[in-house]
């Protein structure tokens, strides 16, 4: 403890210590006494995040004697993911992730969740520790989106299209709207401890936020203005990576609103000629 109070002094090694921090709480969120806690308290996710808060309160208290404020929202924001986790490995006999926060009709965050799970977790924790650099962190955020819109690149059996919903829009809308959820949960605590450390930057992440999550309405707009079923995104792709690309040419980053706009209605009827099947 004394030589992580000597880190603490050092501004650019002080990183190392909330790294450190993690430790506990991954080793503590671990425990296998989950199932017993749930027969014995119908909030046994609070006893576990307060048991996880002891576990690392020498850290937070740390923090607070050594004015490291802001590494302690921090580690509070993943004691509360482990606590919380919406995503756990399946039991013994099962293979796989167990994805309690996304429903089966999100199949394709729960396909690629599963399929991109390391690489997901891993910029995530690249996401958090850079967030003392300006601008560095938000690529982790970028890289996520990324990602998430790779999630639209296969288009499923028309037979999935007729329990969307009633009507090509009706779909769209419900689509957007789940995707958009999904993805600020993943992405809006990175963008708000992002604001917290870079103060006097409040504008340049909630900007960035609002162009992700246009970015990720366009990518499904587009996947569905050119869906054909049982086949790759063919050249919707295309234009999903002209979205994600965007962010790097600033004259770019009107388009996918504008193609969005335009191709809203051709996405509904396409969609329309699968409603009642094919």
């Amino acid at each position: 403890m004394v030589n992580l109070t000597a880190l603490l002094d050092h501004p650019e090694h002080s990183i190392y210590v909330l790294l450190a921090s993690f430790i506990p709480v991954s080793i503590v969120g671990l425990r296998k006494d989950s199932v017993f806690l749930r027969k014995f308290s119908a909030h046994y996710k609070l006893i576990i995040c307060a048991d996880l808060i002891v576990f690392s309160l020498p850290f937070l208290l740390l923090f607070i004697l050594k004015s490291c404020y802001l590494y302690i929202p921090i580690l509070l924001s993943v004691i509360l993911m482990v606590a919380y986790r919406p995503v756990v490995f399946s039991a013994p006999s099962a293979k796989g992730l167990k994805l309690k926060l996304i429903s089966s009709i999100n199949f394709e965050w729960r396909a690629g969740v599963r399929q991109h799970r390391i690489l997901l977790l891993l910029l995530y924790i690249l996401s958090l520790v850079l967030l003392p650099f300006p601008i560095v962190s938000l690529a982790g955020v970028w890289f996520l989106h990324f990602v998430f819109i790779s999630f639209y690149q296969y288009n499923e059996p028309a037979s999935f299209i007729a329990v969307y919903g009633r009507s090509g829009k009706e779909i769209l809308f419900s689509k957007i709207r789940k995707a958009l959820t999904l993805q600020a949960i993943f992405q809006f605590p990175v963008i708000i401890l992002y604001a917290i450390f870079q103060e006097g930057t409040l504008l340049i992440p909630f900007v960035f936020f609002l162009l992700l999550q246009m970015s990720m309405a366009f990518a499904i707009i587009a996947k569905y203005a050119f869906y054909h079923p049982d086949s790759p995104a063919g050249p919707s792709q295309f234009y999903q990576y002209l979205s994600f690309l965007s962010f790097l040419i600033p004259f770019l980053v009107p388009i996918p609103l504008l193609l969005s706009l335009i191709w809203f209605r051709r996405a509904s009827i396409n969609l329309n000629k699968y409603v009642a099947g094919y």
